[in-house]
């Protein structure tokens, strides 16, 4: 179960980590240092500091999940294989959905402050 919990803190942390906005990067003028100077500041650090915090909205996104699926599963078998099932399904979900949540708005807030600083950023994130 260990490894499986890492295996999921791993793959959140690398999302957050390598998902950013789409920055156009052959502008007249484009400065790389500039730019991650000013990309840290936006995302408020690291792209180490922005992983834990994607995580910890994942880790939340897995609580209230698991909270729901053993409330489905006592209400489906009243057993506690079928609340121990619900509660793991749910924890799944939850941790997916609320890793792809987190990350969508904070890359929308980080793209918006890159915006804001004058960077030619696409619509897809």
């Amino acid at each position: 179960m260990k490894r499986k919990a890492a295996a999921v803190f791993l793959t959140i942390a690398l999302l957050a980590a390598c998902a950013g906005p789409n920055v156009d990067r052959t502008a007249p003028h484009f400065d790389h240092e500039t730019y991650f100077t000013d990309l840290n500041n936006c995302r408020g650090g690291s792209a180490v500091e922005a992983a834990v915090e994607t995580t910890a909205v994942g880790l939340w996104g897995s609580l209230v999940g698991a909270y729901h699926g053993l409330r489905l599963g006592w209400a489906a078998r009243d057993s506690a294989e079928a609340v121990l099932v619900g509660a793991v399904v749910g924890a799944g979900i939850g941790v997916g959905v609320g890793a792809v949540k987190s990350v969508r708005e904070f890359n929308g807030e980080v793209a918006d402050c890159l915006r804001v600083k004058g960077y030619a950023i696409s619509r897809e994130l």
